[in-house]
């Protein structure tokens, strides 16, 4: 005689859904627009320009942007601003270190962040 087993389900998992909520975190890597000269004319390049954190990496800011703006960026590239010594009569101080961040996209996305300047 075979003695037969009975097969116990296991309990289904839960999955947990995703915040679709825009986070904290995404405004705080993507400080402004850099609006210049040479910033605008790269816009006719399909590439956006950023001031980021200091301490953001490359997939925290297009993580952001495609959080914040919708559009997935092909490539991120980073520029370091060290900061700049001035003097104010016998004073003297600093400027602020700054980064920025060049955001490209593809062909046919287009961020047109300086539309309302």
């Amino acid at each position: 005689m075979a003695i037969l087993k009975k097969k116990i389900k296991k309990p289904a998992k839960v999955v947990k859904k995703q915040i679709t909520a825009l986070s904290a975190r995404s405004y705080s890597v993507l400080i402004r627009p850099y609006i210049s000269q040479k910033a605008a004319s790269q816009a006719g390049f399909n590439q956006s320009v950023f001031e980021v954190c200091l301490s953001a990496t490359k997939k925290e800011v297009k993580d952001a942007i495609k959080e914040i703006f919708g559009l997935k960026p092909i490539k991120v590239n980073f520029i370091k601003i060290r900061a700049k010594t001035v003097r104010f009569g016998l004073k003297t101080g600093k400027r602020r270190k700054k980064k920025k961040a060049i955001a490209i996209f593809k062909l046919g996305d287009k961020l047109d962040v300086l539309a309302n300047v």
